[in-house]
Protein backbone atom coordinates (compact mmCIF):
# COMPACT_ATOMS: atom_id res chain seq x y z
CA UNK A 1 0.00 0.00 0.00
CA UNK A 2 1.33 3.43 -0.88
CA UNK A 3 1.01 6.44 1.38
CA UNK A 4 -1.66 7.83 -0.93
CA UNK A 5 -3.80 4.74 -0.34
CA UNK A 6 -4.23 5.00 3.43
CA UNK A 7 -7.31 3.46 5.01
CA UNK A 8 -8.33 6.86 6.34
CA UNK A 9 -8.26 8.33 2.83
CA UNK A 10 -10.42 5.41 1.71
CA UNK A 11 -12.98 6.10 4.44
CA UNK A 12 -12.06 3.62 7.19
CA UNK A 13 -10.18 4.49 10.37
CA UNK A 14 -7.09 2.27 10.85
CA UNK A 15 -7.31 2.73 14.64
CA UNK A 16 -10.96 1.99 15.48
CA UNK A 17 -12.43 0.69 12.20
CA UNK A 18 -15.14 3.38 12.06
CA UNK A 19 -16.26 4.77 8.72
CA UNK A 20 -17.20 8.26 9.87
CA UNK A 21 -14.25 10.01 8.22
CA UNK A 22 -14.21 13.69 7.28
CA UNK A 23 -11.68 15.55 5.15
CA UNK A 24 -10.69 19.15 4.63
CA UNK A 25 -9.07 19.83 1.27
CA UNK A 26 -7.41 23.05 0.21
CA UNK A 27 -8.87 25.33 2.84
CA UNK A 28 -7.09 28.66 2.90
CA UNK A 29 -6.51 29.61 6.50
CA UNK A 30 -3.53 29.23 8.78
CA UNK A 31 -4.23 25.78 10.24
CA UNK A 32 -4.13 24.15 6.83
CA UNK A 33 -0.66 25.39 5.98
CA UNK A 34 2.73 24.06 6.93
CA UNK A 35 5.44 26.73 7.25
CA UNK A 36 8.28 25.93 4.87
CA UNK A 37 10.30 29.14 4.98
CA UNK A 38 9.92 32.80 5.92
CA UNK A 39 7.47 33.53 3.09
CA UNK A 40 6.67 30.05 1.90
CA UNK A 41 4.13 27.50 3.03
CA UNK A 42 2.71 24.19 1.89
CA UNK A 43 -0.98 23.33 1.83
CA UNK A 44 -2.16 20.41 3.94
CA UNK A 45 -5.18 18.15 3.58
CA UNK A 46 -6.47 16.70 6.85
CA UNK A 47 -8.45 13.49 7.33
CA UNK A 48 -10.15 12.89 10.67
CA UNK A 49 -12.07 10.03 12.24
CA UNK A 50 -14.80 11.71 14.26
CA UNK A 51 -15.44 8.49 16.19
CA UNK A 52 -12.04 8.15 17.91
CA UNK A 53 -10.30 11.41 16.95
CA UNK A 54 -7.49 9.86 14.88
CA UNK A 55 -6.05 12.39 12.41
CA UNK A 56 -3.79 12.15 9.35
CA UNK A 57 -2.36 15.15 7.50
CA UNK A 58 -0.91 15.11 3.99
CA UNK A 59 1.02 17.76 2.12
CA UNK A 60 -0.68 18.53 -1.18
CA UNK A 61 1.26 16.92 -4.07
CA UNK A 62 2.18 20.20 -5.80
CA UNK A 63 3.70 21.56 -2.55
CA UNK A 64 5.87 18.56 -1.61
CA UNK A 65 8.85 19.88 -3.58
CA UNK A 66 8.93 23.02 -1.39
CA UNK A 67 9.32 20.87 1.72
CA UNK A 68 12.03 18.74 0.09
CA UNK A 69 13.98 21.88 -0.83
CA UNK A 70 13.68 23.70 2.51
CA UNK A 71 13.59 21.04 5.23
CA UNK A 72 16.41 18.78 6.38
CA UNK A 73 16.24 15.20 5.20
CA UNK A 74 16.12 12.60 7.97
CA UNK A 75 18.95 10.08 7.78
CA UNK A 76 17.91 6.44 7.68
CA UNK A 77 18.88 4.38 10.70
CA UNK A 78 21.57 1.80 10.13
CA UNK A 79 20.50 -1.83 10.60
CA UNK A 80 21.24 -3.20 14.05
Amino acid sequence: MTRDESDLKKGTCPKCGAQDIHAQHRAYWSRNFLPVGWWSRARICNYACVTCGYLESYIEPDDRKKVAQKWDRVAQAEPA
